[in-house]
């Protein structure tokens, strides 16, 4: 069934796209689809292979075309999450081997009103996911594995909600942007789907079944600045922020804490005319006695070349999450390359070696792991 899906998949993109994207003068429709297929060589707690499929829906109504006025755009989206997790299973690493990696479901994702109310002011108000608002540099978007999309210090914060798989939580977000200054602060609850986490286990905490829900739990305050530059006509990015959570916190030796904070630093900088990016990421959560996870690293390099188009990319990642009582790291290693055989579609094999997995949480030891992945994305 995988495989028949996939090739339907690849005849509706290459023979019916036109039925698929549609752009009227009020609204916006889109879809995207992303397959995975995963295999641990060595390593776990045994070998294994998987697939995992994510497929996503959006609207968005043009409220200021439709009025005249600025009025901003409401956005409306919608996905499906299939296949067989393994890495809370077989693997258990603190960071999931897939950012889309979850239990398979179809729910409505996010339900958002947005408008820039000034030449400096956009706001944001509704149902979204914040991860994709802070913390996150867009070197970090092109690798696969969890962490570089989310810092473990943030997931072991919101009930280990945001680094398995797209969530999205009620949430108000304001930002000001000037002479390449850009002020962020958002309000949103740490636990979006009200899940009663009582075990302490970091590694081994299986992803909710996430559904429709509007929950709001724990009030948590996100801060950011971030300053583009440019050295050579290179360009770059320097971002500082943190959190801070009023809300209980998941089970931590025997004890439910209340309140957390975390503070996080990251730069990007290009070099060779814009054509090699090195990027470096640190999270820190400075009360770290309340949580599993103290803090996180990502830095690597990416290289944007052509192999067949003009945004292909090569890159590396080096990452490390360190929990808290032992002081111990699990250590990632990631190569990816992602290639564009058209605008609208791109295939992107991947390769991971983890060290201690799950930083030797895990009653039992797990092996280092070496992982082969290979991801296919298409929207219409």
């Amino acid at each position: 069934m995988k495989i028949i899906y996939i090739l339907l998949s690849f005849i509706l993109f290459f023979n019916y796209k036109k039925a698929y994207s549609k752009s009227f003068n009020y609204i916006d429709i889109n879809i995207s689809d992303v397959n995975e297929f995963w295999a641990n060589t060595s390593g776990g707690l045994s070998k294994t292979k998987t697939y995992y499929g994510y497929t996503e829906a959006d609207i968005d109504i043009h409220l200021d075309k439709i009025l005249n006025e600025n009025y901003g755009n409401i956005h409306l989206s919608g996905l499906n999450v299939r296949g067989r997790p393994i890495s809370n299973s077989t693997l258990q690493p603190l960071d999931f081997i897939s950012n889309i990696e979850n239990n398979s479901s179809t729910r409505i994702f996010e339900m958002y009103y947005e408008n820039q109310v000034t030449d400096n002011i956009d706001i944001k108000i509704g149902k979204f996911d914040i991860t994709t608002d802070f913390g996150l540099q867009q070197s970090l978007t092109y690798f696969l594995n969890a962490s570089a999309m989310t810092s473990m210090v943030i997931n072991n914060d919101t009930y280990n909600q945001t680094n398995y798989g797209a969530t999205s939580t009620p949430s108000f977000e304001m930002s000001y942007s000037k002479n390449n200054w850009t002020f962020t602060s958002i309000i949103s609850s740490d636990n979006p789907n009200n899940i009663n986490m009582s075990n302490d286990n970091a590694s081994n905490i299986p992803p909710p079944k996430l559904n429709s829900e509007f929950n709001f739990h724990g009030p948590i305050i996100f801060y950011e600045v971030e300053k583009d530059y440019k050295i050579n006509e290179n360009n770059g990015t320097f971002q500082i922020g943190g959190f801070y959570d009023f809300g209980r916190q998941q089970i931590y030796n025997n004890y439910a804490h209340k309140t957390n904070g975390a503070v996080y630093i990251s730069i990007e900088q290009n070099f060779y005319n814009n054509r090699l990016t090195y990027f470096i990421r640190y999270f820190y959560d400075y009360k770290k006695q309340n949580v599993q996870v103290k803090d996180t690293l990502d830095t690597g390099f990416l290289y944007h070349t052509k192999i067949l188009n003009d945004k292909d990319i090569i890159g590396i990642n080096l990452s490390y999450s360190q929990v808290n009582q032992s002081n111990k790291m699990e250590y990632r290693i990631e190569g990816t390359s992602r290639i564009f055989v058209s605008d609208n579609f791109y295939f992107q094999p991947d390769i991971q070696y983890i060290i201690h997995p799950g930083a030797g949480t895990d009653d039992i030891p797990i092996k280092n792991e070496l992982v082969f992945g290979f991801r296919t994305f298409m929207t219409w």
